[in-house]
């Protein structure tokens, strides 16, 4: 059985992309910063066998660290990082942005060592 690991999974796209592999059969190995607050994927892991909920900011390196811990060997087939922060904030355009924010961003989207 293939395995698909989703972060931001608990809303949006993210829990559109779980509900749909969840459908086909995948292992789903869904992943939210507050898995608490996630009552609808909560509640679809309860019911399908195939969907493990984890805790993980995609900022914090040691929660990565640990999911990797955690998940040991297991193989993932398929990644979908749809995780991340919106840096701009309303009422700002071109030629006003927060360049701090979008760093941050961009640095969700990153890891370096």
């Amino acid at each position: 059985m293939a395995t698909v690991l989703v972060t931001g999974a608990n809303r949006g796209i993210g829990y559109g992309f779980v509900q749909h592999y969840c459908q086909k059969g995948w292992q789903v190995i869904a992943c939210c910063r507050r898995p608490d607050k996630a009552t609808a994927l909560q509640a679809l892991a309860s019911r399908a066998r195939n969907v493990k909920v984890f805790a993980l900011d995609v900022k914090n390196h040691d929660q990565i660290d640990d999911l990797a811990g955690q998940l040991g060997d297991k193989a993932i087939d398929l990644l979908i990082n749809n995780a991340g922060v919106y840096g701009d904030e309303k009422g700002r355009g071109f030629g006003n942005l927060d360049y701090q924010r979008w760093l941050e961003v961009f640095r969700s989207m990153f890891r370096d060592r």
